[in-house]
């Protein structure tokens, strides 16, 4: 007696599914449910593929009826139960591997955030650069101004000279740091778009 299961596959290839039916784990767990030995389902067994089908007949030839449908559905249970098991644990290691990539990430932009933190605190004029701009500009325009009054020696112009001085400092600093510290937030950026 034949009795035929056929299934429609579409992601894997029919010959590797034609093994993965007669192999060893699925011959065994349809041999537990039947209560049969291994031999002996393997020897009921045929796997084919109907001509260029995307698909695969299960043969099951025994003797009885009853025993052969029974059969043809324990092998189609069994190799259901094996695929879940295997799709099952191909989600996890993925899972898993997320989990990994998504923890060294946090890591990654952990220690970016400390070099962002150490860099502002070594670098106290970064982000003043405006303001540092705004200061040159005033203290430029109050030079000009004592200058219509005062010889260049004349001590507060020499106050505002001092002052020009230390801004013209500051301001050829920060461009270098403004730069490093640019690289670091673009780095964190990334790091949090992982």
């Amino acid at each position: 007696m034949w009795s035929k299961f056929q299934g429609n596959l579409s992601a894997t290839t029919i010959a590797t599914e034609m093994e993965a039916i007669r192999s060893e784990d699925v011959i065994l767990r349809a041999a537990r449910k039947m209560h049969w030995p291994p031999q002996r389902v393997r020897a009921a067994v045929r796997t084919t593929q109907p001509g260029q089908a995307n698909m695969i007949a299960l043969t099951v030839r025994e003797l009885e009826p009853i025993p052969t449908a029974t059969l043809a559905n324990s092998l189609a249970e069994a190799y259901i139960e094996r695929d879940l098991e295997n799709k099952k644990k191909l989600a996890e290691k993925n899972l898993h591997e997320l989990i990994e990539r998504r923890q060294q990430a946090e890591a990654s932009l952990r220690a970016l955030e400390m070099q962002k933190q150490i860099f502002l605190e070594e670098h106290p004029l970064w982000g003043r650069l405006e303001t540092f701009k705004s200061l040159l500009f005033e203290n430029e325009a109050r030079r000009k101004e004592l200058l219509k009054t005062y010889t260049p020696r004349h001590p507060q112009i020499a106050q505002v000279e001092e002052q020009i001085a230390g801004l013209k400092r500051q301001i050829s600093q920060i461009p270098a740091q403004d730069d490093r510290f640019s690289q670091v937030s673009r780095d964190a950026r990334v790091a949090e778009d992982l």
